[in-house]
């Protein structure tokens, strides 16, 4: 047993996000529900964007994609949202990283960027997993990387629509 089986989380203060897919053509959605045994998907849809709103997974026209989230989410009860940026737009590596003492990995890891990617480590925004911490002196690290225009430009559009971002990376 645990102490949360003896005292739950109450559900007004339980977060359940929706899941967002945006790409040149659509944002899709997606939101589980958990019961005590299983999850489930709870509500699912796809609205088609107009074409030439996004290109290559950038945003070129900020005005109408913020008119079509409004308009398409506005009475949808879509609140809280995880959002999958598109993937033309992410860099991945998996890296070797000598094993330290440190505490700061994130730290290290943003020093080693511009070793790795096309830019300074000042115009991305990156997160990392630790793939593998098994090795003497050697630990492997996947490390995905945006340029910040872009996170801003997706971030800003999302929360003028009155979305609320559940998880944000920032460098």
């Amino acid at each position: 047993m645990k102490l949360l089986d003896f005292f739950p989380i109450p559900s007004f203060l339980k977060m359940s996000p929706y899941g967002f897919d945006i790409s040149d053509e659509s944002v899709k959605y997606i939101k589980f529900g958990k019961n005590k045994k299983t999850a489930f998907i709870e509500k699912y849809g796809e609205k088609k964007l107009p074409q030439g709103i996004i290109e290559n997974g950038e945003i070129k026209k900020e005005k109408e994609f913020l008119d079509f989230l409004k308009l398409n989410f506005k009475d949808s009860g879509i609140r809280d949202i995880v959002v999958s940026l598109p993937e033309e737009k992410a860099f991945l590596d998996i890296i070797e990283l000598p094993k330290t003492n440190s505490v700061d990995l994130r730290g290290i890891i943003g020093v080693q960027l511009e070793n790795y990617f096309p830019f300074k480590a000042k115009d991305v925004i990156f997160d990392f997993e630790v793939l593998n911490d098994s090795g003497k002196d050697i630990r492997d690290v996947l490390i995905a990387a945006f340029p910040k225009p872009l996170i801003e430009s997706y971030k800003n559009c999302l929360i003028k629509a009155k979305f609320i971002l559940v998880q944000v990376l920032e460098h």
